[in-house]
């Protein structure tokens, strides 16, 4: 399968990003996969590079940012479809910890966890139970398969990145395929977004 549009992924090395990159190539998309250490990446994009281009990426670093865009521009032309994987992080000692700094991102990942749970769960079909911690949600959305061509949780991502232009990782990946993995490291606003274009393209099953 070949596919046009061009996509621009941050976070590339681990998780949510690195498995979001590799569903995207494996679907025949050019993608400008990221990191900060883009070393972490090359394997992601083994055997299709010639769709495929490794950058080095610090969110937080604008000079970095703008090299990155021009280099996709220069290599692509375009960029159509930009997931700003790259989420609230904090690292240091414990002893080194800036008490109101993990505070904020306690608290900005308790807020969107606060709003996307119950929103998932006002979807028919969607079961999704509150996590105490982590930066996704694993719902269960087994109740769509044998509809519009959905038999597991990687169909069902397909579906949703044809029709809704989101992301999620297909559960398959972490174990269980009745589940996809969502993750709420972004802002709240493109959370809302969302959720607002799966709830239009499922109520189209």
């Amino acid at each position: 399968m070949q596919n046009d549009k061009v996509w621009f992924i941050t976070g590339c090395s681990t998780g949510f990003g690195r498995e979001l990159a590799k569903m995207v190539l494996d679907r025949g998309y050019p993608a400008v996969v990221t990191a900060r250490d883009p070393a972490k990446a090359e394997d992601v994009v083994k055997g299709r590079e010639n769709r495929a281009l490794v950058l080095e990426l610090d969110v937080t670093n604008p000079v970095e940012v703008e090299a990155a865009t021009k280099s996709a521009e220069k290599r692509f032309g375009r960029i159509d479809v930009l997931v700003n994987n790259a989420g609230i992080g904090y690292f240091a000692a414990v002893e080194e910890s800036d008490e109101q700094e993990v505070r904020r991102m306690f608290e900005a990942y308790r807020e969107r966890r606060a709003w996307l749970v119950p929103a998932l769960n006002r979807i028919k079909g969607f079961c999704c139970l509150d996590p105490d911690g982590a930066f996704y949600l694993f719902p269960e959305v087994k109740a769509f398969f044998g509809k519009a061509g959905i038999v597991d949780s990687q169909s069902f991502a397909d579906f949703l990145l044809d029709r809704a232009r989101v992301a999620v990782v297909p559960g398959i990946a972490f174990g269980s395929d009745d589940h996809v993995r969502i993750s709420y490291a972004t802002s709240l606003e493109r959370i809302k977004e969302g959720v607002k274009r799966i709830d239009a393209a499922l109520r189209k099953l």
